[in-house]
């Protein structure tokens, strides 16, 4: 199991394209040794005293990095580096990294307090409920932060609205063909200068301060209008005469 983990780790490292869920193919084989080390240790009193108190100050320690996130954001590193995505302007990034993180990091200090201090079953069974229920509420609570730095939900719904094909240019994103409910094509500065300007009506997605400006939207004589934008992303419907919502 401890080789199943690391050679997943160091697979999808070496993967030119990261995506959070291929981590998911790193847990069960983690779980299973952690849960074979659990069992070895709960039957010597010191090898799981000295395990808990290890575990204690992991809990403590990733608690103080989490909650000095949003106080580190544009210090350390800025929002697009964090998450690979910027929230849109009139948008506070480290209060929206504030609520996605700092409910977990209560959980992990509510966590390593139970570590220190119950004893027994209780102990085991206060470490299950917080990695239990650590994922589900760090999902909730970052819902609001995903929606900003993420807009592809939101654009996929605009584009369902009008017909047309979409390009996009910059990185990919999958879930914007599911949320716009057709294919989108990915596309390369070259291939969109090549190919945009048979487009006649449809919809772009690309960096608006490249898309905006000059001599990159050889699109002849149709006419394209900023419909939404978020961060440095624009979604720009491109139309034939005058554009109508």
């Amino acid at each position: 199991m401890t080789g199943a983990a690391l050679t997943a780790f160091v697979f999808y490292s070496v993967s030119a394209s990261k995506l959070p869920h291929y981590a998911l193919a790193i847990v069960p084989p983690l779980a299973i040794v952690i849960g074979l080390y659990l069992d070895e240790i709960t039957g010597r009193e010191r090898g799981i005293r000295w395990s808990f108190r290890v575990t204690t100050v992991l809990l403590a320690c990733m608690a103080l990095a989490l909650a000095a996130t949003p106080w580190l954001l544009d210090r350390l590193f800025t929002a697009r580096e964090l998450l690979g995505g910027a929230p849109g302007r009139g948008v506070e990034p480290a209060r929206l990294l504030a609520i996605a993180v700092w409910p977990s990091a209560i959980l992990l200090a509510l966590g390593a307090a139970a570590a220190w201090r119950l004893r027994g079953p209780a102990r085991l069974t206060s470490m299950l409920v917080v990695g239990a229920v650590l994922p589900f509420l760090f999902i909730v609570s970052a819902c609001t932060l995903f929606r900003a730095a993420y807009p592809w939900e939101r654009f996929g719904r605009q584009i369902r609205e009008t017909p047309g094909p979409v390009w996009m240019v910059g990185p990919r994103a999958p879930s914007l063909t599911f949320y716009a409910a057709r294919p989108v094509r990915r596309l390369t500065e070259a291939e969109f200068a090549e190919h945009v300007p048979q487009m006649i009506e449809g919809w772009i997605i690309a960096d608006r301060n490249w898309l905006l400006s000059p001599g990159s939207q050889p699109l002849g004589n149709s006419r394209i209008e900023v419909v939404d934008d978020s961060g440095q992303m624009a979604l720009v419907r491109v139309c034939a005469g005058e554009c109508r919502r």
